[in-house]
């Protein structure tokens, strides 16, 4: 049976209200967005600048995480190496940073996603920790938000008083 049929295709859902941090890397580079008194902050503890001032770009990778579902859920056993081998060197790694729902203050969890290169007759493969053996699979419009680079943000108009 494959898992696609027993297992849930819903691959992370966060409120954004507990969201506390988004890391993205990629052969683009790194971006962090971090949430602080309520305001999405972009770039580095202490160099970061408000994020609002680039929400055309920041907006639909908080999106995608409120509700990230796979088209299809496969084991990995018996899937094509190359789709495998995409995994081994992900196009995206995620850590989402998150508060504990019900839990005491400061309570926090990770998730972690790998999302391999699509392939022919696959879509992008995508690896959450904690569920071996489970490979999702993400049509390519939904990791559009996350093809955004550091540099591609660095080049963005900044409003008047933005640190550069």
């Amino acid at each position: 049976t494959s898992p696609g049929t027993w297992s849930d295709r819903l691959v992370c859902a966060v409120d954004q209200a507990r969201l506390l941090s988004v890391e993205i890397k990629s052969h683009r580079g790194a971006l962090l967005l971090s949430q602080k008194d309520g305001r999405w902050l972009l770039g580095e503890p202490g160099r970061e600048i408000t994020a609002e001032s680039f929400a055309a770009k920041v907006q639909p990778i908080l999106t995608l995480l409120t509700r990230l579902e796979a088209q299809n859920i496969v084991s990995d056993q018996g899937l094509h190496p190359f789709v495998l081998a995409g995994l081994a060197a992900p196009e995206y790694r995620l850590a989402i940073r998150r508060a504990v729902a019900g839990q005491a203050a400061g309570e926090e969890e990770t998730l972690l996603l790998e999302i391999g290169p699509q392939k022919p007759g696959f879509n992008h493969p995508l690896r959450k920790a904690g569920t071996a053996g489970v490979i999702y699979e993400l049509r390519g419009w939904q990791i559009r938000p996350l093809r955004v680079s550091p540099e591609e943000i660095k080049t963005l108009p900044r409003p008047p008083g933005a640190p550069v």
